[in-house]
């Protein structure tokens, strides 16, 4: 019995892995063409698509800073209130609304990308797999958790926990101020 525990992967798995993805590529792009035409149209005719509804966070995400951006820059008037005494008074506040929801939705995603434990754990993982030829011939692969890598783990999981309670309390508090400002929002 042969044992590697290099971190490398056995040549075989690299070819068939190149094989399928090469035979699999061509054919998945043709779908997904395909499904981004379908998306296309269905905004064009109904202002929203299948894949927009499937990740509607997202989406809202996206269009409600973009709304909001383009009525601070083109509106002429401003709600009558005691908070906005002037339209460069409402302006102001639309634009900063505006970017405090681009930082309470689009922040997460340069976090996650930023963030140092995944890396590391990214990084961890490869020299723990392990592969072994069997007598028979038939081959084993496996992931050893050293302690190391399991610390690492904890401390990732601990971080993502609060940075999804950091977000998810200014995703709250976007979600109010916008129903707030709604009805004001006009041109």
């Amino acid at each position: 019995m042969k044992e590697d525990t290099s971190g490398s992967n056995s040549a075989y798995n690299l070819d068939v892995l190149r094989h399928w993805w090469s035979w699999r590529h061509p054919l998945r792009r043709l779908r997904e063409t395909r499904r981004n035409l379908k998306w296309a149209w269905q905004r064009v005719r109904y202002g929203i698509s299948d894949g927009d509804v499937w990740d509607f966070e997202d989406y809202l995400a996206t269009v409600i800073p973009y709304g909001i951006r383009r009525l601070a820059r083109e509106s002429h008037s401003w709600p009558p209130s005691e908070e906005f005494q002037s339209y460069e008074g409402w302006r102001d506040y639309l634009l900063r609304f505006a970017d405090k929801w681009d930082v309470a939705f689009k922040g997460w995603d340069e976090i996650l990308n930023e963030n140092e434990c995944a890396a590391a754990l990214h990084t961890m993982t490869r020299p723990l797999y392990h592969r072994k030829e069997n007598e028979d011939g038939t081959v084993s692969t496996w992931i050893e958790e050293t302690d190391e890598y399991k610390e690492l783990r904890k401390k990732y999981w601990e971080r993502m926990r609060e940075l999804n309670e950091q977000y998810t309390k200014a995703r709250e508090e976007c979600w109010r101020e916008l129903g707030k400002i709604a009805p004001n929002l006009w041109d």
